[in-house]
């Protein structure tokens, strides 16, 4: 509103010092300290009419943007010796009541774990590295909890050879004869077995890490690779890494699919209340719900 009028300010004096207008008394309006310090209140508000655009966009809207877009927030409000005395009285109000946000230990303990599994803000920089640590163990102990239902399928889906592996206690194989003498039969001598014989062989060795020691490992590779670009889904980014971090993307799943605002769930109010109107008030409810659905998910 206040860019609005500084930018048409000029038009506006015009038309009001117009001869033609009939004026009973002298024009009350803005004087130039008043325009001036409006151009500093934009700069103030500049930063919070982004960060609430942001996580009202319908294809990002995960609760990891939340806890770094505070932090930046909170950075773009920090008092400056050159702020003129209304300029520093609004950013101390708007501290004030970011410090009464989200002041929740588990909510807090949510939004750092959603930034971690978040590829674009796992480094967390606004934190320390005790911080940090405990942000990864509360994921690991998330992680270690979580039901592991899909997880073997991840496991075997990334070791195509794992089939020659022992089989598993408790589960009957049953190899066919002409199998078992085949894999019994030695192999044909040659020339390149007779001179090295076994030095390039490696035995394969069972895995006997623990879950925990395995979500480590998940955890340690993690935080080597580079944080993704911020343009990058994180959503699609996990869609991809998948297999390579079976333990973690369940938990990044888990916790990115948390909206971070409730502007999505009311544009689909709204695309309700477009599709079921007076004249279309007999739908059937299935029919309305096919409607919302492809209104929502359908791009031409």
């Amino acid at each position: 509103m206040i860019e609005r009028y500084l930018e048409q300010q000029p038009a506006v004096m015009a038309a009001l010092m117009s001869p033609n207008i009939k004026r009973e008394k002298d024009l009350d309006t803005l004087s130039s300290d008043d325009i001036t310090l409006a151009e500093h209140f934009i700069k103030v508000l500049g930063p919070l009419k982004t960060i609430t655009t942001i996580p009202c966009e319908s294809s990002m809207p995960t609760l990891s943007m939340v806890r770094p877009l505070l932090q930046n927030l909170s950075q773009a409000m920090a008092p400056n010796v050159e702020d003129v005395k209304p300029v520093s009285q609004m950013k101390a109000a708007i501290l004030n009541r970011l410090a009464k946000r989200y002041t929740d230990v588990e909510i807090k303990r949510v939004l750092l774990q959603a930034s971690f599994v978040d590829p674009r803000f796992k480094a967390l920089p606004f934190l320390s590295q005790q911080e940090k640590l405990e942000v990864q163990e509360s994921l690991c102990d998330l992680a270690e909890a979580m039901n592991d239902s899909s997880l073997e399928y991840c496991i075997v889906k990334s070791e195509p050879y794992a089939r020659s592996d022992p089989p598993l206690p408790d589960v009957p194989v049953q190899v066919p004869t002409a199998v078992k003498e085949e894999v019994v039969n030695p192999p044909k001598k040659t020339a390149l077995s007779s001179l090295f014989g076994d030095v390039f062989v490696v035995s394969h060795v069972p895995a006997t890490l623990t879950k925990k020691e395995m979500i480590h490992n998940e955890l340690k590779d993690y935080t080597g690779e580079e944080c993704a670009d911020v343009n990058t889904n994180p959503l699609k980014w996990w869609h991809v890494h998948d297999l390579k971090y079976p333990f973690l993307s369940k938990v990044a799943k888990y916790l990115l699919c948390i909206p971070a605002t409730s502007v999505p769930s009311e544009r689909v109010f709204s695309t309700a209340g477009d599709i079921v109107t007076v004249q279309r008030a007999t739908l059937a409810p299935d029919q309305v719900d096919k409607l919302i659905f492809l209104k929502r998910n359908v791009t031409i």
